[in-house]
């Protein structure tokens, strides 16, 4: 009789041990599965998704993989074939041919695929204080079709030496005319 309770008190502890083993991983399934998943209004692309109905020259633009565009590419370097101080002299170039007074933020954003061929672009306007604005939409529509002019931009890579799409945004930050930064 003496021998059968440690065996009985082992068989409880293991039992006990096994049941919050399965409670514990249950929990943890349920919690990464169901918890914090939205019932109404979930999401079904990530923030950076640039909806090809709502993009400027989105129609004869083909990414490589529509499943897998990397969110931002930014290797050591700009990725553009001159660096970003060839892309900044550029777009300079380009901008000053034209007169604006206007102060604002003003930011593309598109999509560069597999071949290095930039498409699916969109504009968005701010003031200087970062609220959306469609005051300043002529002066965004001329930055917008001085970007479309660049065409050199780098093939993204993995590690893997294998080619894929990514993401790119621009930010021109005008004050009175001028563009005083380039993001990134």
């Amino acid at each position: 009789m003496q021998n059968k309770i440690p065996i009985t008190i082992f068989y409880y502890f293991l039992l006990l041990l096994l049941w919050g083993a399965s409670s514990y991983f249950a929990y943890a399934w349920y919690t990464a599965n169901y918890r914090y998943r939205p019932s109404q209004g979930a999401f079904h692309h990530k923030a950076n998704h640039i909806d090809p109905s709502l993009a400027v020259e989105a129609d004869n633009f083909q990414v490589c993989n529509e499943d897998f565009i990397l969110e931002y590419y930014y290797p050591r370097k700009f990725p553009y074939q001159t660096d970003k101080d060839g892309f900044r002299t550029k777009i300079l170039q380009a901008y000053a041919q034209y007169q604006f007074d206007d102060t604002a933020y003003i930011y593309i954003r598109f999509v560069v695929n597999c071949k290095g061929e930039p498409g699916r672009y969109l504009l968005e306007t701010y003031t200087i204080e970062l609220q959306p604005t469609t005051k300043h939409q002529k002066l965004g529509k001329t930055l917008l079709e001085i970007t479309q002019t660049m065409k050199d931009w780098e093939i993204g890579i993995n590690q893997f030496n294998n080619p894929y799409d990514y993401n790119m945004y621009i930010g021109y930050r005008i004050e009175h005319g001028k563009i005083v930064a380039i993001l990134p």
